[in-house]
């Protein structure tokens, strides 16, 4: 039995990876702490887990954040004992960089030194992470990443750590029922068809397409699930379109209690624009989560999903920025009625069951 440590940069009970780790873990019956930041509240134990939030108030923003965080972690890491701990992103790096006699993995979400999206146009901040992640990737044992391109330029850049494909799928536990819990929280008609967006609200993601949309489907509402930086811009660019009786947005969930809204929607908008070498190389959890709560996507042509969605028939891919051919899709999709199909696919290739066995041998070193 190993003592497991999990120290992640944002809200774990909202976050689907940390959760799936975590449960991984304790059901391999392994010991498990988790250090991670919370602004809604929530629970200090996690089934068998010890939770230590960090509070950070949703005002404080900017550069000081991070040492705040790295202050407040730093005395809790002080206190604790592991075996293995996990850096769930890569702000947490810096409080590894001096962890002696204990193995040391770092989840990659999004590799930096590519660009992550909110980088694009801030090129200071995109050199500092960019440095920042070539110091302190190198004290970590393992990497893992979430698709494949990601790990060929973890590779090139950093070819001594070993690493690993672990992709960003739902567990089969949350495999939800179609229910109308989405379509009352919204107060909508039956006639309406729903476009889901869930995800951060973060440029890259071309959310204003969805309005675009709306304007030319008037049998069409679109929903976002999620937090960001572009919620007020996104909620006056449907005013301004005159949309915005049709467009709603709704706050974060828990994960365990997303898919449950999931299965609402008719449709999940999973477009992402290439604005930089990480999003082109995307492969984001919802394209699962779609497909597992049995509703079909429409898809960026980018190549970590158009080969998915092809040859397992979860949606159409579309071009990034053509609404008409996205709006064609639509209704194909809408006129093929493949639910079930699509739910089914996803229970047998897509759920982090097929991958938690050796999931836990990368964790062990025994891969």
């Amino acid at each position: 039995m190993e003592k497991i440590g999990l120290i992640f940069f944002g809200d774990f009970y909202r976050d689907a990876r940390c959760i799936n780790m975590v449960d991984t873990f304790l059901n391999s019956g392994h010991k498990c702490w988790i250090i991670d930041i919370n602004i809604y509240g929530g629970n200090e134990k996690y089934k068998a887990a010890d939770i230590f939030h960090i509070k950070l108030d949703k005002k404080k923003c900017g550069i000081t954040k991070y040492p705040f965080f790295y202050y407040h972690a730093g005395k809790i890491l002080r206190s604790l004992n592991a075996d293995i701990i996990i850096a769930g992103n890569l702000y947490v790096l810096y409080l590894l960089r001096k962890l002696n006699n204990v193995r040391k993995i770092f989840d990659s979400r999004e590799i930096y030194s590519m660009g992550g999206a909110a980088l694009k146009t801030k090129l200071i901040k995109y050199h500092f992470w960019a440095y920042y992640e070539k110091l302190f990737i190198k004290n970590m044992h393992h990497v893992i990443v979430t698709a494949t391109r990601d790990e060929n330029v973890i590779n090139t850049n950093y070819p001594k750590i070993p690493t690993s494909i672990i992709y960003n799928y739902p567990p089969k536990y949350l495999l939800p029922n179609y229910n109308r819990q989405l379509r009352d929280r919204i107060d909508i008609s039956d006639s309406q068809k729903i476009l889901l967006y869930q995800g951060v609200l973060h440029e890259g993601r071309h959310l204003k397409g969805m309005v675009d949309i709306l304007k030319k489907m008037k049998n069409m509402t679109a929903v976002i699930i999620g937090n960001g930086y572009l919620k007020n811009s996104l909620v006056k660019y449907a005013e301004l379109n005159q949309v915005n009786n049709r467009f709603f947005i709704i706050d974060a969930v828990p994960y365990q209690a997303l898919l449950n809204l999931t299965s609402g929607a008719d449709l999940g908008w999973c477009i992402i624009e290439p604005l930089t070498e990480s999003l082109n190389c995307a492969l984001p959890n919802k394209l699962f989560e779609y497909a597992l709560a049995g509703i079909p996507s429409v898809v960026s042509d980018l190549p970590e999903m158009s080969p998915i969605v092809n040859k397992y028939k979860l949606g159409e891919i579309v071009p990034t920025y053509n609404i008409e051919k996205q709006i064609i899709a639509i209704k194909l999709l809408l006129a093929k009625n493949r639910r079930n199909d699509i739910k089914k696919t996803a229970i047998k290739n897509f759920t982090w069951d097929v991958q938690s066995n050796k999931f836990m041998q990368i964790i062990l070193g025994h891969n």
